[in-house]
Formats: C-alpha cells, structure tokens, sequence
C-alpha cells in the first residue's frame, strides 16, 4: 500500500553538491485536498560536476482512485516547488476506499490551542470532518517557533477523546492504522499537519475534551483541550 516515486537530477554545476530529500520537506496531496503521508526517503549522497543522481521517496498508496497529485518539495541542494502529477489508469484494487467528509465543524472563537510543556512548540486544532463512514477526523498542526530544531509529535495509544460521556481511542491516522509513537525532528518555523481518526459520532453534545498523547512523556506533556463547536457547513466539493 505505497506509492514509489523516483527523481533524477543533474549537477551542470563545476562542484559538487549534496543530493538528498527528506521527509519533513516533502508534501503530498491529491486534488480534493487529501493529504498522503510519506513513511520514507531514500539515501541521498553527493553528485560530482555533469553526474546524474536518482532519489526516490514512498508515500501512502492513492485513496479513491486518485490519479491527480501535487507535490511540494525542496532538499539540501532544491529549491522549494511543486509539480503536478498524473497517475496513469490502474487497477482499483491498487487504490484503498476511503470516505469522504459529508460535514466539517468549526471551532468557537479562540478554542483551537492545544498547549504542551515543549518550548517552542505551537500546537493547534484546525477543524474537524465528519466521514461517511461515521467516524470523526480531525485536523491538527504542530509549529515550531523555536529558532533550532525540536523533536514533536504524539503517541496514538495515548491519545484519546471524551465527548459525551464517552471515551474514544484513535480508529486511524494519516499515517495509517494507529501503532508506535510518532515522532519528527522539525526545523525552526517548520509546520507539521495531521490528522487524528475517531470512531465517535456528535449527537448533540457539542463539547469535548483531546488529549493528545506525548511520545516522550519525560520530556515533554500536552495539555488536555477542552472546547465547543461553533457550528457545521457541508464541505466544499473537489475541483474538476
């Protein structure tokens, strides 16, 4: 359940430069804004003057038949850009189903920080879906403010919903089903999106509790998130 993608490059430079890509650099998307998580990179090296180099990187399989896809990449030696990308017709079983939101909920004014005990560390709840298969996906991003590199990220067996009266364990991420730890080193001002699956539905209670669990405990806690819904807008259809 992985997409392969390989790149080629060529120093017409008179030096030699490095020639590598990695994950927190490369940003993976399909046309209705499905974000594809990239689960690995391949060794970089150097490139000598006139030498051709190839990289590769993996992503998450295509969800819903995907073919069209947008990718944003930079690396020690690239320059930030993007690229669209056509996939050619493939067998449906190549391709997961995945349901699509039917509603998203935004947040009451001001009710969308998550704080933590980590220096430097913004992180925050951008929206929430609800998907035709009745679970909820919500939206989160961690910021580093610092001004050096920090290691982010949360542990799936730790992280939990209270809604309702009810306590819901994480169904899914965009990294797939839920496991170990996650955990990324991000650079000074760079962003990391996510999201976070549950299985719980909204009936009528419109508040809730997220507690978002640390990858390392002893290093570092998140607070938990108690906040309302503001109200609910049917999505806004993919692009043609």
């Amino acid at each position: 359940d992985r997409m392969r993608f390989n790149i080629r490059g060529i120093n017409r430079g008179s030096s030699s430069i490095s020639w590598a890509l990695a994950i927190q650099s490369l940003e993976l998307a399909d046309r209705t804004g499905r974000r594809y998580s990239i689960v690995q990179v391949g060794p970089g090296g150097t490139l000598a003057p006139g030498l051709a180099g190839d990289l590769f990187f993996e992503s998450q399989g295509p969800r819903n038949q995907a073919r069209h896809f947008e990718l944003s990449l930079s690396g020690d030696s690239l320059p930030a850009q993007s690229h669209s990308l056509v996939l050619p017709d493939y067998p449906k079983h190549y391709s997961q189903l995945e349901s699509e939101a039917i509603a998203s909920f935004t947040l009451a004014a001001g009710e969308h920080e998550i704080r933590s005990t980590q220096d430097g560390l913004r992180a925050k709840l951008l929206g929430i879906d609800q998907l035709g298969n009745g679970r909820l996906r919500w939206h989160l991003e961690l910021y580093n403010e610092q001004r050096e590199a920090i290691e982010v990220g949360y542990d799936p067996r730790t992280t939990k919903l209270l809604m309702g009266g009810n306590i819901y364990r994480l169904a899914a991420t965009d990294e797939g089903l839920p496991g170990e730890p996650k955990l990324r080193r991000l650079k000074a001002g760079e962003t990391w999106k996510l999201w976070l699956e549950f299985a719980g539905r909204f009936v009528g209670d419109e508040a809730f509790d997220l507690l978002v669990g640390s990858p390392v405990p002893s290093q570092f806690r998140y607070r938990a998130m108690a906040a309302r819904l503001d109200e609910v807008a049917s999505p806004s259809p993919p692009s043609p």
